[in-house]
C-alpha cells in the first residue's frame, strides 16, 4: 500500500504537538524518524538531529522505525505509515504523486509536474523534492533529470545513486 499523505495537517513539529523521535542506525548511515504522537511520521533525517523539544518513545517510533529497517535491508518496497509531512499545497501534491513511484522505477520532475496538473513546474517539483521532510517513505530519490542525470537531493548525489542503486539490485519481493 502506498503511503497516504494527511492533507491539510499543519507541521505538527511546530504546533505544540508532541514529537516522538529515534535514532538508529542504517546501511545508509545514521537516520532519525519523527513521529507525531498519533502515530503520523513527520520527518526522516538523515542525520542524528531530532526535532527540538522532541521526546524518546520507543513504542511510538517502532513502527516507523521497523518500516525504515526494513527498507534498508532489502525486505520491505512500500510503507505503510500514516503521514504528516506539513508543506504547503503544492508540496502536498507534488509529494502525494511522488509517493507513488513504485520501488525501483523513477519518473523526472517534467512527469511529475505533468500529473500534478502544471507541465511546467518541472522546476517547482524540483524545489518541492528538495523539501521533503519524509525522504525514502516519500521516495524522491526516484525523480530524476529529464536528460536520465541525478537532479538533486537534500542529502546529496552521493546517497541518491546509492538509493537508485541499492533498489536497482534488489529482487522483486512480489
Amino acid at each position: 500500500m502506498n503511503p497516504i499523505l494527511q492533507k491539510n495537517i499543519p507541521d505538527l513539529r511546530y504546533n505544540g504537538s508532541m514529537i516522538y523521535a529515534e535514532t538508529f542506525e542504517t546501511r545508509f548511515g545514521v537516520m532519525t524518524v519523527a513521529v507525531a504522537a498519533d502515530g503520523a511520521v513527520v520527518s526522516l533525517e538523515f542525520s542524528e538531529r531530532a526535532p527540538e523539544g522532541s521526546s524518546h518513545d520507543p513504542l511510538i517510533t517502532r513502527q516507523a522505525k521497523r518500516q525504515i529497517q526494513e527498507y534498508c535491508d532489502g525486505e520491505r518496497t512500500e510503507f505503510d505509515l500514516p503521514l504528516a509531512p506539513g508543506g504547503t499545497e503544492f508540496q502536498n501534491q507534488v509529494w502525494a504523486e511522488v509517493a507513488k513511484i513504485p520501488f525501483g522505477h523513477t519518473r523526472t520532475y517534467g512527469q511529475i509536474a505533468s500529473a500534478v496538473g502544471n507541465k511546467d513546474a518541472a522546476r517547482a517539483v524540483g524545489a518541492a523534492s528538495g523539501a521533503n521532510p519524509i525522504p525514502i517513505i516519500v521516495p524522491c530519490h526516484r525523480v530524476i533529470a529529464a536528460d536520465g542525470g541525478l537532479g538533486g537531493f537534500a542529502y546529496g548525489t552521493g546517497v541518491k545513486s546509492r538509493l537508485l542503486a541499492f533498489e536497482s539490485e534488489q529482487p522483486s519481493l512480489f
